[in-house]
């Protein structure tokens, strides 16, 4: 009887560790990079992230110079030979089989897409909106406005089709027909201070530089508005649940507020300058913004506790960061490119201290914003036209591809099937599943 106890308990436990070690996060397989498609010159390519190598080239037969977009196995890309796009495709990601183009009337003036329940919607510098089949290309329906003055998609999702022009944010029913809503900035506003920022039930935009509106996503009707006589809204950022403000007048001011009613959480207006370089970074309770005093100074970079505004740490920069900074495992990435700086660089600093880790020198037209994923960061050098991959950690080199011109930021595939992008701003927007 012992001996079957102590059998019967054996299997037991090990059964128990077994079904632990199942459920046990800690045991789950880490994801690595696998795949990467850039374009490049009138060419759309897939490398294996890992080593660089090419796995497939296909011809575009113009530039193509935006991110391409991944959507139920098949990659959209749209180029063309000018600043304004012309043309739209799809590929099959797996061998760059091409599966549709779309070009010509409508195409010589494209501009943002959508990509999801097996529709692609874009919109033109024509002001026309279409919606057309994700796998074949055919047309379902065409849409014209004839107010303001060039359009560009917002969201599209449960409440409809959200597109703005210079002084409307209109909502469209997803068969292309009917308006639900329109609503239209006061005469005296300036038009739109930045693009404006969706959540499932909000939309969130500043206006004629010194006011901040929040509208019912479903109705187009005003929730709360915030005027702001002494300040300018440089920069916004929404967060659970919250706005963060970044403004300036004489000084440099952070303001926290509910995005339910506006009231006001904290405010710090502590904060040397007179600019924010930046969107800030809202990661690991905290929020960090880049703030100088002018175009060719030495720039800061602060980090401020989310809950309440107080100061971590701050730290002095070569010179003002003024473009966008990105966040992965604990390390900020930030570049100069944008200033008058001799020689541009790519930094890395850490987010818990503010100490620059290492600093990368990068060519001087610069290059757009990085891709980090998995420990690893994929930039264009836009002086070599290559796509360079470097280790997050330490900084060095891991391998390059030339792409032969200027492009934007590739996306990636990883081993669990998520996408990654960079958050250059892309022709192609986002899902809408």
């Amino acid at each position: 009887m012992k001996l079957f106890i102590f059998i019967v308990l054996v299997v037991f436990v090990g059964i128990s560790s077994c079904e632990k070690n199942e459920l046990d996060p800690s045991k789950e397989p880490i994801a690595t990079n696998k795949v990467l498609y850039v374009q490049g010159d009138k060419k759309l390519y897939s490398l294996d992230a890992e080593t660089g190598k090419m796995l497939w080239e296909a011809n575009g037969g113009v530039n193509m110079f935006t991110n391409p977009y991944l959507y139920k196995g098949s990659l959209y890309s749209n180029g063309g030979n000018s600043f304004f796009l012309n043309f739209f495709a799809s590929y099959n990601a797996d061998n760059g089989q091409k599966n549709f183009l779309l070009q010509g009337s409508g195409f010589e003036n494209g501009n943002s897409e959508f990509i999801g329940k097996d529709n692609v919607i874009y919109s033109t510098w024509n002001k026309q909106l279409y919606a057309s089949d994700a796998t074949t290309g055919k047309n379902i329906w065409k849409y014209q406005w004839n107010l303001g003055f060039g359009i560009g998609l917002i969201s599209v999702g449960s409440s409809g089709l959200i597109f703005q022009d210079n002084q409307n944010i209109i909502c469209l029913n997803l068969n292309g027909k009917d308006v639900k809503w329109i609503y239209s900035l006061p005469l005296s506003g300036n038009g739109f201070s930045n693009k404006p920022i969706v959540t499932d039930s909000e939309i969130i935009f500043g206006y004629g530089l010194r006011n901040l509106m929040v509208l019912d996503i479903s109705t187009g009707q005003e929730k709360w508005s915030q005027k702001n006589e002494n300040w300018q809204i440089q920069r916004i950022g929404v967060s659970n649940g919250n706005i963060y403000l970044l403004k300036s007048n004489s000084i440099n001011q952070i303001q926290a507020l509910s995005l339910k009613d506006g009231k006001i959480i904290w405010e710090n207006s502590k904060i040397s300058g007179y600019y924010f370089g930046t969107k800030p970074v809202i990661e690991d309770n905290k929020i960090i913004v880049s703030h100088f005093n002018g175009v060719n100074e030495e720039g800061n970079l602060s980090a401020f506790n989310l809950k309440d505004g107080s100061l971590i740490w701050t730290t002095k920069t070569p010179q003002a960061y003024r473009n966008n900074m990105f966040y992965s495992q604990g390390v900020l990435v930030s570049n100069d490119f944008a200033s008058f700086a001799v020689q541009k660089n790519l930094y890395f600093t850490d987010v818990n201290t503010g100490k620059i880790l290492y600093q990368k020198p990068i060519s001087d037209s610069g290059t757009h914003n990085p891709l980090i994923s998995n420990g690893v960061i994929f930039l264009i050098d836009h002086d070599l036209k290559d796509l360079v991959a470097y280790s997050l950690k330490t900084g060095s080199k891991l391998w390059s591809f030339n792409i032969g011109t200027r492009t934007s930021s590739p996306i990636l595939v990883d081993s669990k099937g998520k996408v990654h992008n960079s958050e250059w701003l892309s022709n192609i927007v986002r899902s809408f599943e």
